[in-house]
């Protein structure tokens, strides 16, 4: 199901805040714009037991 935008068409690829995940997201930001490599925030992540999109470190 897509919301519906101006005119009447289907808006696609439309994103919501989860807030379970929202301190998370948050934090990969900081550490991104600190300068972080995706995957220096990765090992960062997996140190600190965060799980990954599928559930799995």
């Amino acid at each position: 199901m897509h919301e519906i935008g101006p005119g009447g068409r289907a808006v696609r690829g439309g994103m919501a805040v989860v807030p379970e995940e929202a301190d998370v997201v948050r934090r990969i930001f900081r550490e991104f714009a600190a300068g972080h490599s995706p995957r220096a925030i990765a090992q960062h992540l997996n140190d600190d037991g965060i799980p990954g999109p599928s559930g799995k470190p």
